[in-house]
Order: structure tokens, then sequence, then C-alpha cells
């Protein structure tokens, strides 16, 4: 028992002592998934769409301050790695190639796509469970700054309990910007939509 106590401890402190210039500064992200399936095996291809902040101390790229710019792909390294982790016990790193920057407001978003090649249409019954998850968010988030994140989804390709040949996407990784004196409770949807359609994916 006195071994355990001391082992959490030293834990507890690696945690404390890294510093926030390790962390990917995470700020938003969207995993999603299309399939082409056979009766015995399936094919699911993910797509992860994801935002962070470019003045990360790991990101280098092509623009003239050094930092990433369009077409570059970055490597989502830090305290913990991003890897897509399918639900099948394999894994799979993370990478970014960057298809827009903001200097001003220090962000970059990209795109990221894997194939994964699942042993059966689901998990003995229940939906696979796939998942991005790296460390960490933002420093400047409200909810939960710099903690581990991740981004799930389920897939099940078998029978009358199928998810589809497809999940539901974002279709870009949305940013909202609130000024003093605004009303950040008023928000108008695009296109006249009273509702946003159901998401088969979660941030955590």
């Amino acid at each position: 028992m006195k071994s355990t106590k001391i082992f959490v401890c030293i834990a507890v402190l690696e945690w404390i002592t890294q510093s926030p210039v390790q962390a990917q500064h995470f700020k938003a992200g969207s995993l999603y998934w299309t399939s082409e399936q056979t009766t015995a095996t399936a094919r699911v291809d993910f797509v992860f769409t994801a935002t962070y902040r470019r003045s990360f101390q790991g990101f280098s790229g092509s623009a003239v301050d050094g930092k990433p710019g369009i077409g570059d792909v970055v490597e989502l390294s830090g305290y913990e790695p991003a890897f897509l982790y399918s639900g099948d016990g394999n894994s799979y790193p993370v990478s970014l190639t960057v298809t827009s920057i903001d200097t001003e407001e220090d962000w970059i978003q990209g795109i990221w796509t894997q194939s994964v090649y699942y042993p059966s249409l689901n998990n003995s019954g229940t939906p696979w469970i796939a998942m991005v998850r790296g460390c960490c968010r933002a420093l400047d988030l409200t909810y939960a700054a710099y903690t581990p994140y991740q981004v799930a989804v389920s897939i099940n390709l078998h029978g009358s309990n199928a998810t589809s040949s497809s999940s539901g996407r974002i279709s870009s990784v949305p940013i909202l910007r609130a000024f003093p004196g605004s009303n950040a409770s008023s928000l108008a949807i695009a296109h006249g939509a009273t509702q946003l359609p159901p998401v088969d994916c979660a941030a955590a």
C-alpha cells in the first residue's frame, strides 16, 4: 500500500511539472467516417478535422514566421501525442494537413484521414468505438483548459442495428467569438435552419 501511494504522488507531480508549451493547445475537433463493407470485413475511412493554437512550440512550417502555412503537415506531438484508437486494439498516430490559418487569432485548422480494416461489422453485437485522443486543450478555454481531449464516434455496420454507411459530420469546426456587450445566446443558424442535425460524434 505504501509503494502505491508513492507511485501516485510521483505521477501527479510529473503531471503538474509539465510545461504548458508541451501541450498541443487543442481548441476544437470533429471525427466522422464512411465505409466500404463486405459480408466478412469492413473498411472504415476516418476523417479528423481540428483547430489548434498555431504558436504551439511543437509546430513549424513553411510560413515566413517559421510556423505552419497552408498545405504543411504538422505532427501532433506534446505531453500526450494524438492517436486514433480504433477500438479493435489498434492505434494510429495523427498528423494534420493545414487547410487554413489565422495569424492574428493564432490558430490553424487542418484535416487527417485514416483507413481501418475491422475484423467484423461490429464488436460482438455492439458498436466499435473509435476516438482521437491527445493532450492538451488550449490554456485559454473556459472549460477544462490544459487537460486531455478526446473526440469519439461509434461504428456499427451489421444488420438492423447498423448506423448506416457513414456517420454524421460537422462540415467545418465552428468558431464563436463573443465581444463585450454582445448577446452570445442569440445565434443565427445558416440557411434559415431552425435546428442543427444530429451528429454521431462527441468531444470530451
